[in-house]
C-alpha cells in the first residue's frame, strides 16, 4: 500500500479530447476533403501492377498455343508445375515484363528464339483488406486501384466515439507487394499513426494502403469508478483525464462517500499498486491529482463501511476485433 503525498503520473494521449459526435462528423469533413490531395508514396512503384499471391495469370508463348499455360499464384510465389521451365520461377511482387524475360530466357534452351508475354488475368483473389474497430461500419475491401487511409476510413462511416484517435496498420509486404518480400528479410510490419498523423502534416496523410493489410482504429480504454459516486461508471480514456475529472464525469462523491480515503488501484507490469488519496487536497496539491492510465480503478469507499477487496484489473488493449465474417467492399 502506497500513502501518496507527491508525484504525478503523465502519460500521452493521442485524440486530443475529440470523442464527440460533433468531432467524429468534422473529421470526416477533414478526411474528405483531403482526399484529391493525398500524395502517393508507394514502397515499390505500381505495387498493384505487380504479380499478387491470388492473382490468376497466363504465359503465353507467341505461336506455339501448346507450350502456353496458365495458373493461380499460391502462397509460395512460385511456378514450378509449367513443363518447359527447367527451374521453379518466382514471381511473387514481379511485374509481368520481369517474369516474362525471366521464363524467355528458360525456354532458350528448348525453343528457338521463344517470345513470351506474361498477363495477370484475374486480381479479385487477392488479400483483401481489414478496418475494423472504432469506425462505424467495420468492413473489408478488394482493391483494384490505389486506396488510403482516409478514404478507406470515410468509406467506414468515419470514427465512432468510442476511438482514441490511434490507427495501427499490420502489413505484410509479399501480401500487397508494399516492397519486395526479401528485401530486409522481415515480412511482417506494424505501422502506428495518431489522429494528428492522418489529417496533419504527419505520413500518415501519405499513407497507401495495400492488399492484406489488417487496419484496426483502436477504442479509447476504460477507467471504472466505483463506490460513493453519483454515478458509478466505466469512463474511456482520452487527453489527460485526472482524478477530479474523473470524478466530476460520474457527478461527484455522494454525501456518503469518504473523500478523504479515495482509493486508486493500478496495475504495473506484473504487480498491483494502491494509492490513498484525499480528494479535498486537490486544489491546494495539485500534484496530487493523478493523470489516470488504461485499467486504473478508482473506489470512493463508504464512510463507515470495511474496504472490499480490490476488483480486479483489466488489461485490454483497446483494439478491435477481427470479424471474418464482415461485409466486402470492391474499389475499382
Amino acid at each position: 500500500m502506497i500513502l501518496l503525498n507527491h508525484k504525478k503520473v503523465v502519460i500521452r494521449s493521442r485524440c486530443g479530447g475529440r470523442g464527440n459526435f460533433l468531432v467524429s462528423f468534422l473529421l470526416l469533413v477533414f478526411l474528405f476533403l483531403l482526399l484529391p490531395f493525398t500524395a502517393k508514396s508507394d514502397s515499390l512503384p505500381g505495387h498493384l501492377d505487380r504479380i499478387h499471391i491470388g492473382d490468376f495469370i497466363e504465359i503465353d508463348v507467341i505461336g506455339s498455343i501448346e507450350d502456353d499455360w496458365r495458373g493461380k499464384i499460391d502462397d509460395s510465389g512460385l511456378i514450378s508445375d509449367y513443363q518447359l521451365l527447367q527451374n521453379p520461377v518466382s514471381v511473387l511482387c514481379r511485374t509481368t515484363a520481369e517474369v516474362a524475360d525471366e521464363i524467355t530466357g528458360q525456354l532458350r534452351l528448348t525453343l528457338r528464339n521463344p517470345s513470351v508475354e506474361v498477363r495477370i488475368l484475374d486480381k479479385t483473389d487477392r488479400p483483401l483488406v481489414t478496418l475494423t474497430g472504432s469506425v462505424r461500419t467495420p468492413q473489408r475491401f478488394r482493391l483494384m486501384r490505389l486506396a488510403s487511409l482516409q478514404e478507406l476510413i470515410v468509406i467506414a462511416g468515419g470514427l465512432t466515439d468510442e476511438s482514441d484517435g490511434s490507427v495501427e496498420i499490420i502489413r505484410r509486404a509479399s501480401l500487397g507487394c508494399g516492397k519486395l518480400p526479401q528485401e530486409d528479410g522481415d515480412d511482417l510490419e506494424v505501422i502506428e499513426l495518431s489522429l494528428e498523423d492522418i489529417i496533419g502534416d504527419g505520413e500518415g496523410r501519405e499513407i497507401r494502403i495495400m492488399s492484406g493489410d489488417i487496419v484496426t482504429v483502436r477504442k479509447a480504454p476504460f477507467v471504472t469508478i466505483l463506490g460513493g459516486v453519483r454515478n458509478p461508471q466505466q469512463l474511456r480514456v482520452r487527453s489527460k483525464m485526472t482524478l477530479s475529472r474523473a470524478i466530476a464525469s460520474v457527478g461527484g462523491i455522494t454525501s456518503k462517500g469518504d473523500s478523504s480515503k479515495v482509493r486508486l488501484y493500478r496495475r504495473t507490469g506484473q504487480s498491483s499498486e494502491i494509492f490513498i488519496i484525499n480528494s479535498k487536497d486537490f486544489s491546494r496539491k495539485p500534484e496530487i491529482d493523478l493523470e489516470l492510465i488504461p485499467g486504473d480503478i478508482l473506489e470512493v469507499p463508504a464512510r463507515g463501511r470495511k474496504i472490499a477487496t480490490p476488483p480486479s484489473i483489466s488489461s485490454k488493449t483497446g483494439r478491435g476485433d477481427v470479424q471474418m465474417n464482415m461485409p466486402i467492399r470492391t474499389l475499382d
